[in-house]
């Protein structure tokens, strides 16, 4: 958690602001759960709210097996890739919209290819 985050007694208020540190803090709890090619589930800990979240990722959006998608659905073995995260918790915080979920933090993470 930033500074400004990290002491509070209520819920952090919801504000769109990437830091960053966000991306290396939140790869000390995040784990990737891998659901077969193409289809992984992303969970940690936001680190500007510290709520649980989790965030699905997809290689893309097809229709049929995706084995049979050009390129197999994989990267190279030992890519990265970065994928934007935004927090998708439920927890309440003041001042979000109501259209809207989370805190507002957003970051990049790197996440290795064919998760």
């Amino acid at each position: 958690m930033t500074t400004d985050d990290a002491v509070r007694n209520e819920p952090v208020p919801y504000r769109e602001v990437s830091e960053p540190g966000y991306a290396e803090q939140a790869a000390g709890t995040f784990v990737i759960e891998n659901f077969g090619v193409g289809t992984s589930l992303l969970g940690g800990r936001c680190p500007r709210c510290d709520a649980s979240i989790e965030v699905p990722l997809l290689d893309g959006v097809f229709r049929g097996d995706p084995g049979s998608r050009p390129g197999g659905g994989t990267g190279a073995a030992g890519s990265i890739r970065s994928v934007p995260i935004i927090c998708t918790c439920a927890e309440a915080h003041p001042g979000r919209p109501t259209d809207r979920v989370g805190c507002g933090a957003y970051w990049i993470f790197d996440v290795p290819a064919g998760s």
